[in-house]
């Protein structure tokens, strides 16, 4: 039986492919037993690519400052996370909006209600405009909070930042870590399979956004040569390709 991030990431792809390819025939074969790689055979049109699925984790290694700031910034992640199923419970959640923190907010406990009330607030209030200017809903001593309206193509909340330059640097030198391992590992568990390659990446991580991916995709450009495309997900909502030797799935 197949997980709960492994199914995300099928089906994450396949709306993917669907969206990007001209192919008339998409057809995905499960790989019965569980012990044989691939995860699944892709077959698109003439072509049969074998797909691998995994998840990216943090390293247990981390010292207690880096845990401290981890666990704060996984309950900013989760206050926006449930304002955005508030919203999209209440009907009002109509168009694309970014909320961006500059630092992670040590007295959260005591502000996260009200947070999550301004958060809600702002988008409820712009739900019939196409874009809204920037919002501050949080500010104390450099520790800032704000939510801008993207525009309505597109109903999400996305999350950027803490952006401390040392704590984005911590994060993509860890990014880069668990992706050359991840690659690395699935590259020789495959090495017997002469079929074009598909990495799904699922992440677990939390901490890292799309910039900082393609960040690590630099450093590591040779390694991402091994599979045909690797492919981020992010959760349900979230997906992007982060390689591909197909210039239309960029």
């Amino acid at each position: 039986m197949k997980s709960k991030s492994e199914k995300i990431c099928k089906l994450k792809f396949d709306e993917f492919v669907r969206e990007r390819s001209s192919c008339k025939s998409i057809l995905w074969e499960c790989v019965a037993h569980k012990h044989e790689p691939p995860d699944y055979f892709l077959h698109l049109d003439d072509t049969k690519y074998a797909v691998e699925v995994t998840t990216l984790v943090g390293k247990t290694k981390i010292g207690p400052l880096k845990l401290s700031q981890i666990g704060i910034i996984a309950s900013l992640w989760q206050i926006v996370d449930e304002v955005e199923v508030n919203a999209r419970s209440g009907n009002f959640l109509h168009g694309a909006y970014l909320v961006s923190f500059s630092q992670p907010i040590t007295n959260l406990r005591d502000i996260q209600d009200q947070l999550s009330r301004d958060l809600l607030a702002y988008v409820k209030t712009t739900q019939s405009m196409s874009a809204a200017p920037e919002q501050v809903v949080f500010e104390s001593a450099g520790q800032k909070c704000t939510i801008r309206k993207l525009h309505d193509q597109k109903s999400y909340i996305g999350k950027a930042g803490p952006g401390r330059e040392k704590w984005e640097d911590e994060i993509v030198e860890e990014v880069c870590s668990l992706l050359e391992e991840r690659i690395c590992s699935k590259h020789h568990k495959l090495s017997r399979i002469t079929d074009p390659k598909i990495l799904l990446l699922y992440d677990a991580y939390h901490f890292a956004n799309m910039e900082i991916y393609k960040r690590c995709a630099y450093k590591i450009s040779s390694l991402l040569t091994l599979f045909h495309t690797v492919f981020i997900v992010q959760s349900n909502r979230d997906s992007f390709t982060l390689s591909s030797i197909n210039t239309d799935w960029l």
